[in-house]
């Protein structure tokens, strides 16, 4: 059966109202040699037992409420944790779409093969290398060629003889206008315009290829061995 909420206010009315009944039934039984009428203490029993219902609908009602503030509180608590993961996802999102797109390692044009198996001679004490004027350079930590080539890697070149000789594919170093140092990058293109045989070149970890075109005259190099 459903119990009609109460405030602390009509309880206090309740407890006040039971006690003056109280007092007068007490009056009536020490001024009169009577018995209490029946019809009198019906009347009270049943306003005890209703004082009782409304109580225990008072007290069930505090309950419920307390139990409604610990479900706010952790819907709250949910709501704040699933905030932070989606603020964190958005995030990663965000970095992923920033990064540049690395090309297919396995779409990347093979070099030109330069040395021969029997150039190579590999002993117990040394190895030899049956080449000449080869170049040894050094590669700094710019990441433009990583993952094949990083800081520390050894590269060792050689001077190529005619503009012919170097093809897509093949990792050149050659002065630029725009580094103050040696580029070492992978031709992706060879071409002829007004000034004659062109290079297009780009790193294998650079989103975009290098600005302008580098001429036969700029390449220093071509690589031919790779040491880690």
């Amino acid at each position: 059966m459903n119990r009609p909420s109460i405030s602390f206010t009509q309880a206090g009315l309740i407890v006040v109202l039971v006690l003056f009944v109280s007092t007068v039934l007490v009056g009536c039984s020490q001024s009169s040699t009577g018995t209490i009428p029946d019809a009198t203490l019906s009347a009270y029993s049943n306003m005890q037992e209703h004082l009782i219902d409304q109580e225990e609908g008072l007290r069930t009602n505090l309950r419920e409420n307390q139990q409604l503030q610990t479900n706010a509180q952790a819907l709250q608590v949910q709501l704040s944790n699933l905030t932070s993961e989606i603020e964190q996802k958005t995030q990663q999102n965000s970095f992923v779409q920033e990064r540049p797109a690395v090309p297919d390692r396995l779409s990347l044009p093979h070099p030109k093969a330069r040395i021969q198996e029997g150039q190579i001679d590999v002993m117990q004490t040394r190895t030899v290398l049956d080449v000449s004027n080869v170049y040894k350079w050094y590669v700094l930590n710019t990441k433009s060629m990583s993952p094949l080539l990083d800081v520390g890697t050894n590269v060792l070149t050689v001077s190529p003889k005619t503009q012919t000789d170097i093809q897509v594919g093949d990792i050149i170093v050659f002065k630029a206008t725009w580094s103050v140092v040696p580029i070492v990058h992978r031709v992706i293109q060879v071409g002829t315009d007004a000034q004659g045989v062109y290079y297009k070149t780009k790193g294998d970890n650079n989103p975009d290829p290098d600005p302008g075109y580098t001429r036969f005259s700029d390449v220093n190099s071509v690589v031919v061995g790779i040491l880690y």
